[in-house]
């Protein structure tokens, strides 16, 4: 078992460790003399190793046990970190950042797994939103806060700093988890449950669903992604050169998106819980629709509409998160590992599918397009979200 606070700490690190390359990427960049082209893989080497480890992990922590692949990874992951400290080279760097990619996409789902069991089954929702909520909370404080630490140690401190921390967290968890689990009963599967709860119905718990099922189930996920990173990529660029906003304006918006999204993320652990997984994630869908037109409409309406407007967007935007989590284990509480790794991997690719076509859209149609397009896209996912995973949750 995992307590949300040290799940909430771990996630806050993994997200932390992803969004300080942005910030630190041109001190990188000059360090080892490359491009900035180049500099980016530093980045998108994380993204890969992740899209490409997640499922394989899941799978293995759903058969072999979370607890050990989880403290694995997470030794893995401090050791990636202090490579990417003392790394004599770039090519050294992007192994390194590969290495943190990989062992990234063995900690989330574990950690959503654990929290999961961990959590009295009224309220499982609520627990994996609260766990959520470090990752997007990384994005607004954990990412500038490392930007400033670099200034004072530079870069590679920051990543020093993360490797004592992921030290720190692996020795808590090795420890709690070893206090928190429950002693096996007579006829018990491996997971200590034979059903599992959290919405209207329990569920009996199921072989691991084959890989054309995992994909129909995480294709909503997909979508929602694309909907929403596909104008959210852009937004500085929008506000900017298409919009004519000062900096300060630009500032205010990720501000206001964040805000939104870390609570809606919370309300949407608490409506799924109390509504259902399929009844939240498709009233959320319809409503991120919503709120994406009204963005697109409020594009010339000057900057405290528009303002609202993102923070409406991500409002809608993140209780669909929560709740799709607390569908699939629900639905699956046997392989509730691989189909959140599944689920994760699932969000990259509409992430990086929404950065292509977003960016392709808003060259030739222009950001009020993007959005309305963004908005089908979202009504789309929403149509998808009632019939994915079959379940009546």
């Amino acid at each position: 078992m995992l307590s949300r606070t040290l799940g909430w700490l771990t996630l806050f690190l993994v997200g932390t460790d992803l969004f300080v390359m942005s910030p630190l990427l041109p001190e990188i960049s000059r360090g080892f003399a490359v491009g900035t082209s180049a500099g980016g893989w530093a980045v998108s080497v994380f993204a890969v190793a992740y899209l490409v480890g997640g499922p394989t992990l899941a799978a293995l922590a759903d058969r072999a046990g979370r607890r050990g692949v989880l403290i694995a990874a997470l030794a893995v992951f401090a050791v990636a970190n202090m490579a990417t400290a003392l790394a004599p080279s770039f090519a050294v760097l992007l192994g390194a950042r590969g290495m943190a990619g990989l062992a990234a996409s063995g900690i989330t789902p574990s950690v959503y797994a654990l929290v999961s069991a961990a959590a009295p089954p009224a309220a499982r929702a609520t627990w994996l939103a609260v766990v959520t909520s470090g990752l997007l909370i990384a994005l607004t404080i954990g990412a500038p806060a490392g930007s400033l630490l670099a200034s004072a140690v530079g870069w590679q401190g920051v990543f020093v700093v993360l490797a004592v921390a992921a030290a720190l967290i692996l020795a808590s968890t090795a420890v709690w988890t070893r206090r928190a689990a429950p002693p096996p009963t007579a006829g018990a599967n491996p997971l200590g449950a034979t059903t599992i709860a959290g919405t209207s119905d329990q569920h009996r718990l199921e072989p691991a669903p084959a890989v054309v099922t995992k994909v129909r189930a995480v294709s909503v996920t997909a979508l929602w992604a694309l909907a929403v990173y596909g104008p959210y990529t852009y937004l500085g660029t929008i506000l900017r050169e298409h919009l004519g906003f000062p900096p300060s304006v630009a500032a205010g918006a990720l501000v206001c998106f964040g805000a939104g999204a870390v609570i809606g993320n919370l309300a949407g652990g608490r409506l799924a819980d109390r509504f259902g997984g399929r009844l939240t994630s498709v009233i959320t869908l319809v409503l991120l629709a919503g709120a994406e037109t009204w963005f697109g409409l409020a594009l010339h309406a000057g900057p405290v509409l528009l303002l609202a407007s993102l923070a409406g967007m991500a409002l809608a935007a993140y209780p669909f998160f929560s709740a799709q989590q607390a569908r699939l284990i629900a639905r699956y509480p046997a392989a509730a590992g691989s189909l959140i790794a599944w689920n994760n991997t699932a969000m990259y690719a509409g992430i990086l599918l929404g950065s292509a076509i977003g960016g392709t859209a808003l060259t030739h149609f222009g950001p009020a397009l993007l959005a309305f397009a963004a908005a089908g896209v979202a009504l789309l996912a929403a149509l998808v979200a009632t019939s994915s995973i079959t379940t009546p949750s």
